[in-house]
C-alpha cells in the first residue's frame, strides 16, 4: 500500500507489467540459472526504458523478486523442499 501511495496505482500496475515481463524475458534468454545476470538483464531494461523513474532501488529489487516468485511454478518450490528433506 505504501509503494502504491508513493508512485501511484496506475504507474505501479504499470511498473508490474513491464517488470513481469523483463523478467519473463530474461528466463527465456538466459534459462534455468544464472541469476545475477538475469537480475542484472532486467535492471538494465528498467533502467533504459525509464521505468526507474520515482523507484528507489530497494522497491525495484522488491519488485523484481515479486514477480520471479510470482512467474516459478509452485512444484518447483515442493520439489526443492522435498529434495531437501531427503538429504
Amino acid at each position: 500500500p505504501w509503494f502504491k501511495e508513493r508512485i501511484g496505482a496506475e504507474k505501479l500496475n504499470k511498473l508490474w507489467k513491464w517488470i513481469c515481463w523483463a523478467v519473463d524475458a530474461a528466463e527465456q534468454i538466459f534459462g534455468a540459472g544464472m541469476g545475477e545476470r538475469k537480475k542484472k538483464y532486467v535492471l538494465n531494461m528498467a533502467e533504459a526504458n525509464g521505468w526507474t523513474e520515482d523507484v528507489a532501488e530497494e522497491e525495484l529489487d522488491a519488485l523484481i523478486e515479486a514477480a520471479v516468485l510470482e512467474l516459478t511454478p509452485t512444484h518447483a518450490f515442493e520439489k526443492t523442499a522435498a529434495e531437501d528433506a531427503e538429504g
